[in-house]
Parts: structure tokens; sequence; C-alpha cells
């Protein structure tokens, strides 16, 4: 995880570009980073969002990293109806 997290920060060159693209404030992108160095186990929805926007930028697709990615929400679900 903190290799894929070191290749965002990598590619989109800021923590806070990185935590936009994630849909994150820098607070919350802030507790991720530190539990992935303290080696906690980070929530399972969290580690697919980070895992997805990677493969994202490997196939290219760095173009759509503007933040405008569907939020998913606290019950885990993306509201795409409204």
């Amino acid at each position: 995880m903190k290799e894929m997290l070191e290749g965002l920060l990598r590619v989109l060159g800021t923590h806070t570009a990185v935590a936009k693209a994630l849909g994150y404030t820098d607070r919350q992108y802030l507790n991720i980073r530190r539990k992935v160095e303290r080696g906690e186990e980070l929530n399972p929805r969290v580690k697919i969002l980070i895992h997805v926007r990677t493969q994202m930028l490997q196939d290219g697709e760095a173009a759509n990293f503007s933040g405008n990615f569907p939020v998913v929400r606290a019950m885990g679900a993306i509201d795409a109806q409204r």
C-alpha cells in the first residue's frame, strides 16, 4: 500500500493533489498515510479506492484525475441517482 501511495505522489506531485484525486480532505489523507506508515490495516474500501486510482494512472488515465470522481459515501454506496 505504501508503494501505491508513493506512486500517486510521484505522478500527481503533491499530497494535496493525491488527496483530491482520491476524494479525501488533506486531513483524511494524512490519517491514511499515517496508518500505512505505522503498518495498521486500512478499511477495505480505502484499499480498493487507492488500488483502482493507481491502476487508472498506470493505464494512462491520469488526465481524468481532476477530482471529479464519484464520492463513496460513509454507507459505502455511490449515489448515482441524484
